[in-house]
């Protein structure tokens, strides 16, 4: 369906209508004091078509409202997470770090560490889908992301950073049945000091992210992009 559209042409013609209504009956009576029926109806048209359309301005000024509040929201639930981020990374930072540090006979018989190992991992798997999630809707909420170039600069640390973190849970989880015990445990130190260091490379990027203004990271379209398809 076609969306219809007022233009002031439109309400200008109308008033003209009327008014030329009710002046042609005023002459046609010969009294302009006289209030005819057809004057009359025309008079209420007017006074309905005004009532109408400034009920019509106040709805869509209260629906554009709420689309802008939704989308005030969604980016600052976006700035949450990638809080929630910097915070997650920190935590592996710490567990890799501990990792390096670890001996092969401490590790294999914490159950502590490889159970804290899984779940910042996990958090951090969460968070960096959550990101993607809201960054790939904001085209929904007419929603800009200005530092496009710094966001796709974290976002390939985050890719980079995934695969080698997929293999310290996959060798941790069954080091224990494993045959090549120590081996696998150098193979998991060598995945964290990569971890560490490619956390390292992005933690000023996170920084610098985290000082940017609001109005440094997001812009709004006027009008939002619907997220139905017009028919």
């Amino acid at each position: 369906m076609k969306k219809l559209k007022f233009y002031l042409s439109h309400i200008l013609f109308f008033f003209f209508g009327v008014m030329v209504t009710v002046v042609l009956l005023w002459v046609l009576y010969k009294d302009p004091t006289r209030i005819t029926a057809p004057a009359l109806a025309a008079l209420t048209a007017m006074c309905t078509f005004l009532l109408a359309l400034w009920s019509a301005f106040k709805v869509n000024k209260w629906l554009n409202s709420k689309v802008n509040e939704k989308a005030f929201k969604r980016t600052e639930e976006f700035l949450d997470e990638m809080i929630h981020y910097n915070l997650s990374i920190a935590k592996i930072y710490y567990i890799c770090d501990l990792l390096r540090k670890a001996k092969f006979e401490e590790f294999n018989d914490d159950i502590h560490l490889n159970k804290e190992l899984n779940e910042y991992i996990n958090e951090y798997f969460n968070v960096s889908l959550s990101i993607k999630v809201y960054e790939n809707t904001f085209k929904h909420w007419g929603i800009n992301l200005i530092c496009r170039n710094h966001f796709n600069a974290i976002e390939k640390k985050m890719d980079s950073i995934a695969p080698r973190i997929r293999r310290i849970i996959i060798l941790s989880s069954n080091i224990t049945n494993s045959k090549h015990k120590k081996e696998d445990f150098l193979i998991i130190q060598l995945r964290s000091k990569e971890v560490m260091s490619y956390i390292d490379s992005s933690s000023f990027l996170l920084d610098s992210f985290t000082k940017l203004t609001y109005d440094q990271i997001f812009n709004h379209d006027k009008k939002p992009t619907p997220r139905s398809k017009k028919v």
